[in-house]
């Protein structure tokens, strides 16, 4: 009756059967059929042979996956690096239909570091639409995100900050990165001082155009007053 159910299971970001132990856990589970009873599946993680968790997944979850019949579980447990893990699925009758190993190492040459770099305000909300410079890769917009991430960076001492209109840095800050990812944040102040200046700005104009017409009232006056002075 299994013919009728097409499955697939894998560790999400893994190469060759191996993943860095910094990266998510995320698991990716497909089952489509026309027999909605044979979708029914359960997941099993297992670490070093031993079960660490579980996902019973039917119908509804495959068909409502935010890619339709793609599911994509995520365990609440970080890798291990040295670890082994597996994963089984099995059939409504506790058929094995799948299984997936993987060996969790520590890639410090090809994978590198991770800097997460995140813009917020003084209150602790996140700001959008900013620009983050990181040095040696220039400035970068974060667009409708409040984060930047960057990957395949080696080992040392990285500085940054961000830049928002309307606001304020505080200047440069420094991260040191040593085989391990990193997540900084980089708080920005909202610049009160330039939008009461802009609102200054407007009261002056509007004394100048005030006072200018009486200034030339006065200089006309003035000259006129010397005008009759010279007749007599």
């Amino acid at each position: 009756h299994y013919e009728n159910l097409t499955t697939n299971l894998w560790f999400l970001y893994e190469e060759d059967g191996k993943i860095d132990y910094r990266e998510d856990m995320k698991i990716v589970c497909h089952a489509s059929s026309n027999n909605t009873t044979l979708m029914t599946t359960d997941i099993e993680l297992y670490k070093d042979g031993v079960l660490l968790a579980y996902k019973n997944l039917s119908a509804t979850n495959y068909i409502n996956a935010d890619f339709p019949y793609y599911y994509v579980w995520n365990p609440v447990f970080d890798y291990v690096a040295g670890s082994n893990y597996t994963i089984k699925m099995y059939g409504f009758d506790k058929t094995l239909l799948e299984v997936r190993y993987l060996e969790c190492i520590a890639d410090t040459i090809t994978r590198k570091n991770k800097l997460t770099i995140g813009v917020k305000d003084r209150a602790g909300g996140n700001l959008n639409n900013a620009y983050i410079y990181l040095e040696g890769w220039g400035s970068l917009p974060t667009g409708s995100a409040y984060y930047n991430a960057y990957e395949g960076l080696d080992n040392g001492e990285y500085r940054y900050k961000a830049f928002k209109s309307g606001y304020s840095g505080s200047g440069w800050f420094n991260v040191n990165l040593s085989d391990g990812d990193e997540i900084v944040w980089y708080t920005l102040t909202e610049d009160h001082t330039n939008k009461s200046s802009d609102r200054q700005q407007l009261d002056d104009s509007d004394l100048k155009g005030m006072f200018y017409p009486m200034i030339f009232f006065l200089l006309i006056c003035i000259l006129l007053g010397g005008f009759k002075h010279v007749i007599k």
